[in-house]
Formats: structure tokens, C-alpha cells, sequence
């Protein structure tokens, strides 16, 4: 008895494209809509029973077009939210040395396991408390699940499964950057009941895009 969950990162954003900082309001570029129809056109083929899309504006327009498809209903949840940066940072260069340095310090904390945070962002405990929020919710469904959601959000989640449960700040730290997950790409976990734990099928599945 098994219960699977996809794992579909959103489309492309102006904001991936222009290499910004995001907060909950950047738009899904053209092409970012031409994936999520794609993607959409390969999810209509699965059985799948529920539809939970993050309620950040980029993963409800992924969302639209797997609506139209398979006549689910999206549920909308902010458990399913990207990784929240400090807001200081919103809608600026990834590359701004103020942004860069944002990160180096965040990196060494999590090397030190300090619980440090910048201002008003979700720090490592933050984050990890959600996922564990998040997997709690997704094991209360019924039948398999699509999940509409962000890269970082999607990683992390996948690492926590993989280390059993739990993820430690120098794990994360070093396997982060082995990771890439593209726009509308899809990971697959599912529910194993003999072992009563969270297995990772696959990671950032992008068939769709074949030709």
C-alpha cells in the first residue's frame, strides 16, 4: 500500500529569468506557460486524487493549466511556500554583493549549527519546522497527491526524506549545490506503510520537455 506525491516546481519567472530575488508575486513568463501546459498535459495521465498548489502567484498560474486538464480542484497552502528570504532583498540582484554576502553568511551557519538569522526571513529552523508541518499534512490525504511548488522548498523536503526524517544544517549545507531542479520539473516521494516512512522515487523528472 503505497501513497505517492509529485512534486512539481513552477514555471519559469520573470524573475528566474532576470536572476532576482523572489517574493510571493512574481509572474510566470511565456515560456514558463508553455511549461506548465506541458507539464499539465503529462499529469492528466496519472490517477491522481488531490491537487495542493503553494499559494504564491507563479505556482497558482503553474497550477491553472492542470486544473483545466484533469478537472481538479486546487487547494491552495503557504505550506508549500518558497523559502522566504530577508524581504530586504526582494525584487534585487541574486548577484548584488549585499545579497552574495546574505548567503555566505548564512552558509557558515549552518557549518556552525548557529540558528542565525538575518531579519525576517525563515531560517533553517523555520524551514525544517515547515517541512516536517508539510509531510504531516500530505500523510493525512487520501489516495496520491500533486504538489505545485518552488525549487528550494522541493529540495530540501526531498533531502529531509532521504536522511530519514531528519536533516542536519552541515548535511543541507553540503548537498544543496549537488542539486538542480528545473522549472516544472517533478520529484516524486511516496508513503512506504511496511516501513511507516517517506521514500524518494524519483528527483526533477523532466520527460515532458523530450521531443
Amino acid at each position: 500500500n503505497m501513497k505517492t506525491i509529485y512534486f512539481v516546481r513552477h514555471g519559469e519567472t520573470t524573475h528566474n529569468k532576470g536572476n532576482l530575488v523572489q517574493d510571493g508575486s512574481t509572474l510566470l513568463t511565456d515560456s514558463g506557460t508553455k511549461q506548465a501546459f506541458r507539464v499539465a498535459e503529462r499529469l492528466q495521465n496519472l490517477d491522481f486524487d488531490n491537487l495542493i498548489v503553494s499559494d504564491y502567484v507563479r505556482t497558482k498560474q503553474t497550477a491553472e493549466p492542470i486544473t483545466q486538464l484533469t478537472n481538479k480542484e486546487a487547494v491552495y497552502s503557504e505550506l508549500f511556500r518558497e523559502l522566504r528570504r530577508p524581504s530586504v532583498f526582494f525584487h534585487g540582484p541574486r548577484n548584488a554583493p549585499e545579497y552574495l554576502q546574505f548567503i555566505t553568511n548564512l552558509y557558515s551557519s549552518l557549518e556552525t549549527t548557529d540558528d542565525w538569522r538575518h531579519s525576517d526571513e525563515e531560517n533553517f529552523s523555520d524551514i525544517t519546522n515547515r517541512i516536517t508541518a508539510a509531510l504531516a499534512y500530505l500523510s493525512e490525504l487520501d489516495g496520491d497527491t500533486v504538489v505545485v511548488s518552488h525549487g528550494n522548498f522541493i529540495m530540501q523536503l526531498m533531502m529531509t526524506v532521504a536522511a530519514g526524517g531528519t536533516l542536519d544544517r552541515q548535511t543541507w549545507h553540503r548537498v544543496q549545490h549537488g542539486f538542480r531542479i528545473s522549472n516544472t520539473g517533478i520529484t516524486t516521494i511516496f508513503y512506504d506503510d511496511t516501513y511507516s516512512a517517506w521514500k524518494v522515487l524519483t528527483f526533477n523528472d523532466h520527460a515532458h520537455f523530450a521531443e
